[in-house]
């Protein structure tokens, strides 16, 4: 899980800005009123996501005893704040909630069972443990939730661009918790 963070987080700055400018440029045209400033997006992401997995890794190289011990109650914060942007873009838009799940719901829930099956035919591929395998499942499915979001509201500051992310981050926990059952039966 950390080692796929990291690496997620070594190559997002890089490949977000430009796949989404390239997706906005093909899907959309001309007609589109979004654009990102590659720069400045790749500068803010590495700022989002390579300085703090850098510091993160830096701290508990030097402070493993420091670490261990406080790492439950830092991943339950991060989860809580996590969850409380994503339920405030939800109390904003609640009543186009229905529409907006009907229009990006199914293209979420077939990204994420993509995601997940990418990560568990690469870890296959790699020949890593059952146990990696699983975690790299969850992760790959999880992760492009958070990341979108990352992006549409830090980056982007766009709270309209910020409900499919949304959607998929209510989405994924279906599937996930589907797989999450199975591999545990």
């Amino acid at each position: 899980s950390i080692s796929l963070t990291v690496l997620a987080s070594l190559i997002t700055p890089f490949t977000i800005p430009l796949l989404s400018e390239l997706a906005l440029q093909n899907l959309m045209g001309d007609s589109s009123n979004v654009h990102i400033p590659l720069g400045l997006t790749m500068t803010r992401l590495f700022i989002i996501s390579v300085i703090p997995v850098g510091l993160g890794m830096l701290i508990f190289s030097q402070f493993k005893v420091f670490t261990q011990r406080w790492q439950p109650l830092v991943y339950r914060l991060a989860s809580i704040l996590f969850m409380l942007v994503i339920f405030a873009i939800i109390m904003q838009q609640w009543r186009n909630l229905p529409g907006f799940i009907g229009q990006s719901g199914a293209a979420s829930i077939t990204m994420i069972l993509l995601g997940m099956l990418a990560g568990t035919l690469i870890a296959r591929m790699m020949l890593l443990s059952s146990r990696d395998r699983r975690t790299i499942t969850i992760e790959v499915g999880m992760q492009n939730g958070g990341m979108a979001l990352i992006v549409t509201q830090g980056v982007l500051q766009n709270a309209s661009l910020s409900i499919v992310p949304v959607v998929y981050g209510l989405l994924m926990l279906i599937p996930i918790a589907i797989y999450s059952r199975y591999v545990r039966a």
